[in-house]
């Protein structure tokens, strides 16, 4: 058979949400929204980045999102990649 680009087609398919997936955006959203104000209220002098990190994955752990330990990677000059995945889960 002849091989097609199906990249058109999954994105098409990408771009409609069921209800279940648009609920799992939205909750992702609050989760990461509640995350990123728990960082800020933690804002002060003296307080790293890796401190600030700490603080974020404990808020969405908290609030029920699972935590993917080590999606954040460290660089020679220490600063977090700060990528944050979120799972939906039935």
């Amino acid at each position: 058979g002849e091989m097609v680009d199906a990249g058109p087609v999954l994105d098409a398919v990408r771009r409609v949400k069921t209800a279940e997936e648009i609920t799992c955006v939205e909750v992702a959203a609050a989760i990461s929204e509640a995350a990123l104000s728990a960082m800020e209220s933690a804002l002060q002098p003296g307080v790293t980045e890796r401190q600030l990190l700490g603080v974020y994955y404990e808020a969405v752990a908290r609030l029920g999102a699972p935590v993917a330990h080590g999606t954040g990677s460290w660089s020679n000059a220490g600063r977090p990649s700060m990528l944050v995945r979120f799972f939906c889960t039935r």
